[in-house]
């Protein structure tokens, strides 16, 4: 996995937004924030899903990073104050699964989004505004399939291409690289870990050790990947 030399920048935010339930957005998440960690960024992570979830898995965690919080989204640019001073690097934010005012402040408080969609149609239809919260917000983002089905050959399912396709018309890039339907997020999750440390040679740690460069890219332009 690459590490990225500190930038010298300030706190940065990512907000994980989805206006449907089950789509992996939590998963996503975490996912991201071990491998933030892993790349020397300390990392914290707002849940403000009322689900909790990603705080229910920091509480099964034996390791002390990443730190999840429960949070109102409303407090999220008073909390973003303070992890800078203690010296934190990145805070993502899991919101709730519906697009309401909630997401709406998160969006605003974020350097960069990522509009989860899994490649149906149920997901494709209520994307949309996911994407508008983001233009109304004056945002930047990036839309990540996830739960993709895998390649037969070297082809794509024919759902995933028509997907990608459709996710081009709302106004901001598909992510090259999104997240296959793997049992290892879903079992490494449940023991508070994740892909990336539980099979760190396996297939799923690549696809998110990939993301995570792409995203990180994003939020630190500036950053110089070097090997490990």
């Amino acid at each position: 996995m690459q590490t990225f030399r500190p930038s010298g920048s300030s706190l940065k935010t990512l907000a994980v937004i989805s206006s449907k339930g089950g789509s992996g957005k939590t998963t996503l998440s975490l996912h991201l924030a071990v491998a933030a960690e892993a790349a020397g960024r300390r990392t914290f992570i707002a849940d403000t899903d009322p689900q909790k979830s990603a705080w229910e898995w920091r509480q099964v965690r034996s390791s002390p990073a990443p730190e999840v919080a429960v949070v109102q989204p409303a407090m999220l640019n008073r909390l973003k104050d303070g992890l800078e001073r203690a010296r934190f690097q990145l805070m993502i934010v899991d919101t709730a699964p519906f697009a309401g005012p909630g997401v709406l402040d998160t969006v605003r408080a974020a350097d960069f989004t990522i509009i989860v969609a899994r490649p149906s149609m149920l997901d494709l239809w209520s994307v949309e505004y996911s994407a508008e919260q983001v233009r109304s917000a004056r945002g930047r983002a990036m839309f990540v399939l996830t739960q993709a089905p895998p390649r037969r050959g070297d082809k794509e399912a024919p759902a995933l291409l028509k997907a990608a396709e459709r996710l081009n018309t709302y106004g901001f890039p598909v992510a090259s690289i999104g997240l296959r339907s793997r049992v290892a997020f879903s079992q490494s999750v449940g023991n508070g870990l994740t892909a990336l440390e539980t099979e760190p040679s396996g297939t799923a740690a690549r696809e998110i050790s990939r993301l995570a460069e792409l995203v990180f890219g994003r939020l630190w332009p500036d950053s110089v990947p070097r090997n490990s």
